[in-house]
């Protein structure tokens, strides 16, 4: 490396990001017996949620609250899906296979983005306004930047964690909301949680609260200000949306599926959690033919999930 050369990123790969890689790497068996050992201990979770503030706040102090959460690529919203190609007298149209699960949750991510929000049949304080696609928590300055810890995953960890959707709750807190969209059968609810805890865990570090608020804004005629207020303590929600999905009783996944209600209200009655998370909801994104979302005004119509049905 030359003197000029700019020293390569690092980010500290805190313990509740290596604990998600952990059961991500579980079979759906030894997953079943962790979410026993969740609902009998959460007070486990809960230290890791809290000691991962305490490790990124440590390693990133005020070092990244100049860095944009975006990239050029996902600060103006999901790029629109492609337009169907048509046929003329000279050329047909090529034939499309069918589309990938990605590709139909792409296009509920961009629907949420053109109609400008959420809304829940049944739960109106549940309703949520978009305000950002693709966040990046860990994005450091220039490329190259790598986890910093034993066992860490290669790759910049900015592409590696994303959060789906960032949306603002309707409310008078006006909260920040850490969106997951999981389309298809092969969902794991708990995985999926346990990402949303990650998010929520580095972001609520107070520096990246503020780099939060620094790059999230809202204009009126008074100019920009920021979207998410200063509370005490940083705060949340969390909403697992979920798309695609056909339960299977009989499958070992479907315990999973069950065990949600209590697992979030194991997790929720820890005070290093419920410090920063006020509440975590499941939505169901009904979709009509080819996946095409429904919508109810300016937003997306989105169903409260019946964990033990759904």
């Amino acid at each position: 490396m030359s003197a000029d050369a700019p020293a390569t990123a690092t980010v500290p790969y805190v313990d509740i990001l290596r604990e998600f890689h952990r059961v991500e790497g579980l079979s759906t068996a030894e997953r079943v017996k962790w979410k026993d050992s969740i609902i009998e201990e959460p007070e486990e979770l809960a230290a890791i949620f809290d000691r991962s503030m305490q490790q990124l706040e440590a390693a990133f102090g005020s070092g990244q609250v100049s860095t944009a959460l975006n990239s050029r690529e996902t600060k103006n919203g999901p790029k629109p899906p492609p337009k169907p190609v048509k046929s003329t007298k000279r050329k047909p149209a090529p034939k499309k296979g069918p589309k990938t699960d990605l590709e139909k949750a792409h296009e509920i991510l961009y629907a949420v983005f053109e109609a400008g929000g959420v809304t829940v049949s049944g739960a109106p304080a549940l309703a949520a306004d978009y305000a950002g696609y693709a966040v990046s928590p860990l994005r450091t300055k220039g490329d190259g930047a790598a986890f910093e810890g034993e066992g860490a995953p290669e790759g910049d960890p900015g592409d590696l964690f994303t959060i789906d959707l960032l949306l603002q709750s309707r409310d008078e807190d006006a909260l920040p909301i850490i969106g997951e969209l999981k389309y298809g059968d092969e969902v794991d609810p708990l995985l999926a949680l346990l990402e949303a805890l990650a998010y929520v865990a580095v972001l609520a570090a107070p520096s990246q609260f503020k780099r939060l608020r620094k790059y999230f804004v809202v204009t009126d005629e008074d100019g920009d200000s920021p979207r998410f207020d200063e509370h005490e303590a940083p705060r949340f929600d969390i909403y697992l949306f979920v798309a695609g999905h056909r339960r299977n009783a009989a499958s070992q996944r479907s315990a999973l599926w069950d065990a949600v209600p209590a697992i979030i209200d194991a997790v929720l009655d820890q005070p290093e959690i419920s410090k920063h998370v006020r509440r975590i909801e499941g939505v169901k994104i009904p979709l009509g033919g080819d996946a095409q979302v429904q919508l109810a005004g300016n937003a997306v119509l989105g169903k409260p999930m019946v964990w033990e049905q759904d």
